[in-house]
């Protein structure tokens, strides 16, 4: 007995050896809700910019009357299971969404879940108990589940169980076990984890690069219009209106990377990963990497105030 107590002793210790990872999970947990919450302020404010978009060009087209607006495929009938309405420039045209709620499907599910995780993995890096470990574990485990099942189908975790004391006899080495027993429990969280936040932040960057085609359209339209009405009369007016189509059009080229988040999400969530299984023992680059997740979340969060302002 007293040479396997001895054992468990070095291997717990040894786990315990170096910097602690979970100094910096709290900044990770508060950076990733942060960043979940600005997704989900995103994509609803992107969409209701595109819907915007839509409305004003089929009202704004001189040739409106020839616009087709109609119930996209089969929808809007007592058999259907949706009813979305579309339109078209012209008639060779595939329609395309006038409204939309969501630029991708379950996003808000998705950012919710992966902010659901980060509470969760900060609780657990907090357990001071069996049981509060368990109950983390409990809470992590959904959401992996529930986040994998969007992204990647068919991958979802298995619930795992917490591991359990040894022996009831080793009462003496409690406060060091369950040290261990939480470092086990973040390795293996973060590790289900890791995939799922890179195939999420492929799944969101699909809303960045939906919104920034939309809405550089808008301003390029918008900028060949006022360099055409000043090409045929050059007014201080029209010469006005065409300074401020390109003001408006360098703001959108030059508007900060909107993917540039979601990058940061899994890039943070990776290091940390890497940290919890002792595969880099310095945090200098984990805590840089949390810094400017929180700094592009704030920059999401303002993206989305700005398409907010663009449609009221």
């Amino acid at each position: 007995m007293r040479s396997f107590a001895a054992t468990l002793l070095l291997l717990v210790c040894a786990a315990c050896a170096g910097p602690d990872p979970a100094t910096v999970i709290p900044s990770f947990s508060a950076a990733t809700q942060d960043a979940g919450a600005a997704i989900k302020a995103y994509d609803a404010a992107a969409s209701k910019r595109l819907t915007a978009i839509g409305i004003a060009k089929v009202l704004a087209d001189p040739r409106r009357a020839a616009f087709a607006v109609a119930p996209l495929g089969n929808g809007c009938e007592t058999s259907s299971t949706e009813c979305t309405l579309g339109y078209q420039l012209r008639s060779t045209e595939t329609p395309k969404a006038l409204a939309f709620d969501t630029l991708i499907p379950q996003t808000a599910l998705i950012a919710d879940d992966l902010s659901s995780y980060a509470v969760a993995l900060n609780a657990l890096a907090a357990a001071d108990s069996k049981e509060n470990v368990s109950a983390s574990l409990g809470k992590i485990n959904a959401a992996v589940s529930s986040a994998a099942n969007i992204v990647m189908p068919g991958t979802a975790p298995a619930a795992a169980a917490a591991p359990g004391p040894v022996t009831e006899g080793l009462a003496w080495l409690y406060g060091k076990y369950q040290d261990n027993l939480k470092a086990r429990a973040l390795r293996e969280a973060t590790a289900e984890m890791n995939p799922v936040v890179q195939a999420a932040a492929d799944h969101f960057g699909k809303i960045a690069k939906l919104a920034a085609t939309a809405d550089s359209a808008v301003a390029v339209a918008q900028f060949n219009d006022a360099q055409k009405a000043y090409e045929d009369q050059p007014s201080e007016s029209n010469l006005r209106a065409y300074m401020q189509a390109a003001s408006d059009l360098n703001g959108v080229l030059k508007a900060p990377q909107v993917g540039a988040v979601f990058g940061s999400l899994a890039a943070a969530h990776d290091k940390l990963t890497q940290a919890l299984d002792g595969r880099i023992k310095s945090f200098a680059d984990l805590e840089a990497t949390v810094a400017r997740l929180a700094d592009d979340a704030q920059t999401l969060h303002k993206l989305a105030e700005d398409f907010k302002a663009a449609t009221q």
